[in-house]
């Protein structure tokens, strides 16, 4: 085959094409506050629905606050930056 596709790059190859350190740090951190914004949302979800008793689980509140927390200050710090999502500059447009 003459024109046989160049082999595929990995995923990691993929991923870390034109981030800077700083780039990856951000996309690091952005990521971090997501996911404890979810299990914060996730803990709120069982005390609602009842499975989840707040004085008996002091343990859990205090993680799931803490969680809270972190990702209320990752969101502050982003509406302070002006950050409103995460994005490469690199990413293709197809006219949208």
């Amino acid at each position: 085959m003459a024109g046989s596709a160049p082999p595929l790059k990995r995923i990691e190859q993929r991923i870390g094409d034109g981030l800077t350190r700083h780039a990856r740090i951000r996309m690091a951190l952005a990521l971090a506050a997501c996911t404890c914004g979810g299990l914060a949302a996730l803990f709120l979800f069982f005390v609602l629905v009842g499975t989840v008793h707040l004085g008996r689980a002091t343990a859990a509140t205090a993680v799931a606050a803490a969680f809270a927390l972190v990702w209320f200050l990752g969101f502050v710090q982003r509406a302070r930056t002006g950050a409103t999502r995460v994005q490469r500059h690199d990413r293709e447009r197809r006219g949208f």
